[in-house]
């Protein structure tokens, strides 16, 4: 996905931007510590602020941690379809040219950026959230 490819943008979005939220808020909804602020008297803006966020947001993070490989291997096929510049389509070309070596530095520029995006989301999970287990 290039420059000026706007298109493929919309159905990535999609793809991997709902997911995360919902399937965190959807496991953490139900915790002990909002029945228990209910019981309280706590109002409900206090319960979201104070129970449902903090319970949340460390498994919000690790999702997208998890989504993020998903972009990303949706942006690479897209460049592997139709695309006018990036990795894939470097991919492409060097296969049409018969490059073998920047085919596999192709797949090897694909795998570290992936590593290393998923070490730095890890690392910041950690450093955000140190009362989960991420």
């Amino acid at each position: 996905m290039g420059a000026g490819q706007a298109r493929g943008v919309s159905p990535l979005d999609v793809a991997v931007g709902f997911i995360p939220a919902h399937g965190a808020l959807e496991r953490r909804g139900h915790r002990p510590g909002f029945k228990t602020q209910l019981a309280l008297g706590a109002r409900d803006r206090g319960i979201i602020a104070r129970v449902l966020i903090p319970a949340s947001a460390p498994d919000i993070a690790e999702i997208l941690r998890l989504v993020l490989g998903w972009a990303w291997t949706y942006v690479i096929v897209a460049e592997l379809i139709g695309s006018s510049s990036g990795i894939g389509h470097m991919i492409i070309d060097s296969q049409a040219l018969l490059a073998t070596g920047q085919i596999i530095f192709g797949i090897i520029v694909i795998g570290i950026i992936g590593l290393i995006s998923d070490f730095l989301f890890k690392w910041a999970n950690r450093r955000l959230f140190p009362w989960s287990l991420a």
